[in-house]
């Protein structure tokens, strides 16, 4: 049931309900293209892999799943674990067709945590608190796979998820059939060391053959890729982000060694997409 408080919004084309403190149009208003790339890259993953599943970690309010599903025909798994956002996730992904919803956190280890959720703009932090917080169930992406195991040819994930973003895509690493495409937000001003977890994650993905990674900046702005093995770069680049007044993140898509085709590819049309924008 829509609430009073509720408001209904076109987003590239989709008609999505939201909250109205949902900082999602007005980052639009802003930045036309904010949210775009990852659809661009879902598109170049459907037309190497047609119909290879996708996964969506942290779906919100569905605003990927439907700018997915406006670009592929592949199954997409919205994966969602807070109730606030459950709602609106159900309303606006509820007619599109190959979308299954599940309703569960994800995270390094499989648990029941007390957690309390603080949300501001369309985001929820989960934070550890025994007294005030509800009990959440946390379980592990081999797990999310074992449940929805319709899902383990998926060939793209992306996570969304405010902090838990690196223990997730490592928690994904060796649990498919095949190595995806991972894209996730990078930000190491979560957490206590977000910087040390960043550079885990690197090392995980390198050990696991992964080598190109695509950057753009939180307001899917292209900036440059980079091989995962040059440490000082990826870490240059974790660092510029806690810099008050630059980024406040990055997205980061990385890919396994054989789909270097699709990274350096991506590459040249976002480097076009770029220069399209700069002269006009």
């Amino acid at each position: 049931m829509r609430s009073k408080r509720d408001i209904r919004v076109d987003i590239h084309g989709a008609s999505l309900l939201l909250p109205f403190d949902h900082a999602l149009p007005r980052y639009l208003e802003h930045f036309p293209e904010y949210s775009t790339n990852v659809s661009r890259v879902a598109r170049a993953v459907a037309l190497k892999y047609p119909d290879s599943p996708l996964i969506d970690v942290g779906a919100n309010v569905g605003d990927t799943v439907s700018l997915w599903r406006a670009q592929v025909r592949s199954p997409i798994l919205a994966v969602e674990g807070d109730p606030h956002w459950l709602r609106y996730l159900r309303a606006n992904t509820g007619a599109l067709p190959g979308v299954t919803i599940a309703s569960v956190f994800l995270g390094e280890r499989s648990e029941n945590r007390a957690m309390r959720a603080e949300r501001c703009q369309g985001t929820s932090v989960f934070v550890a608190d025994d007294e005030a917080g509800t009990s959440v169930e946390v379980r592990t992406p081999r797990q999310l796979i074992e449940r929805y195991p319709a899902f383990d040819d998926a060939r793209l994930i992306k996570t969304d998820t405010d902090g838990y973003d690196y223990g997730i895509v490592k928690g994904f690493v060796g649990e498919l059939s095949h190595a995806p495409v991972f894209f996730f937000e990078h930000d190491p001003t979560f957490g206590d060391d977000g910087v040390a977890e960043s550079e885990e994650l690197r090392l995980s993905l390198a050990s696991a053959q992964y080598r190109w990674t695509l950057w753009w900046d939180n307001v899917g702005r292209f900036l440059l890729a980079c091989d995962i093995h040059n440490a000082m770069l990826w870490q240059d680049l974790t660092h510029y982000v806690p810099v008050p007044g630059h980024i406040h993140y990055w997205d980061v898509a990385a890919f396994p060694d054989g789909d270097t085709d699709l990274a350096l590819s991506l590459r040249m049309a976002e480097l076009s997409r770029s220069t399209s924008s700069e002269h006009s």
